[in-house]
């Protein structure tokens, strides 16, 4: 059985230590501000504290962006409002019909046909079956364009809503998995994602050598990822 969690205090900050089987140690700031800390079996407590007092600055400015962000506006998908699709900031249009037909882009605006009473939630899941089909077709695009290109393809891949990834991939298994949410990133920040999980099939770390595949295909990964991470889930 794991060991339960210890937290640790960094400066008014806590921190979770979490023993799990990780190879190397991985700190996380959540959307809600919450820091983790995955910790390999082998790694003693020391150097897990140490790990993180030396990124204790980067950890501050995390968590204060996201205590200083004004909390967004929830959703009700009702004309008027607006939601993101790649990137972009669009108006949404809810059309009440009794023979509704899939959403559609029309002159900037995302145009979301519905049966008349339809509830929030029932707009909401029409929204996300659309942004999940766009999605699966821009990934199997860049998919099908950069595996040709890197030379490393994986066995399966699918989508899932992460709570603080872009993406993950299971080398071993060549299992790449990807954040629906995606769907409401710029296309570059996406490609961006595919080259990393793809990379990770051959190189199963952040080491130089990883970044080095990155930068190989795409030189301008920094500016990608940090526009990316400006943005996380």
């Amino acid at each position: 059985m794991a060991p339960a969690p210890v937290i640790r205090d960094f400066g008014g900050i806590p921190v979770e230590f979490r023993r799990k089987r990780v190879r190397y140690l991985r700190m996380t700031v959540h959307p809600d501000g919450a820091v983790r800390v995955s910790v390999p079996w082998h790694v003693p407590d020391a150097e897990a504290v140490a790990f993180v007092a030396a990124r204790v600055d980067w950890m501050r400015r995390r968590v204060d962006a996201i205590r200083r962000a004004p909390r967004p506006a929830v959703p009700h998908f009702e004309t008027g409002e607006t939601v993101r699709v790649f990137g972009e900031s669009v108006p949404l249009r809810v059309i009440e019909t009794e023979a509704p037909s899939a959403p559609r882009l029309e002159d900037g605006t995302l145009v979301l046909p519905v049966r008349p009473g339809a509830t929030e939630s029932e707009r909401r899941t029409v929204l996300a079956v659309w942004l999940r089909g766009r999605l699966t077709e821009t990934l199997s695009r860049l998919l099908s364009r950069w595996t040709a290109a890197m030379g490393e393809a994986p066995v399966r891949w699918d989508l899932r809503r992460m709570k603080s990834r872009w993406g993950s991939c299971a080398a071993r298994k060549r299992f790449i998995r990807f954040n629906l949410q995606l769907a409401e990133q710029p296309a570059d920040c996406i490609e961006y994602v595919v080259v990393h999980e793809l990379a990770h099939l051959s190189v199963q770390n952040h080491s130089p050598a990883f970044w080095s595949v990155v930068a190989r295909h795409l030189p301008d990964w920094r500016a990608r990822r940090t526009l990316l991470n400006r943005r996380l889930p």
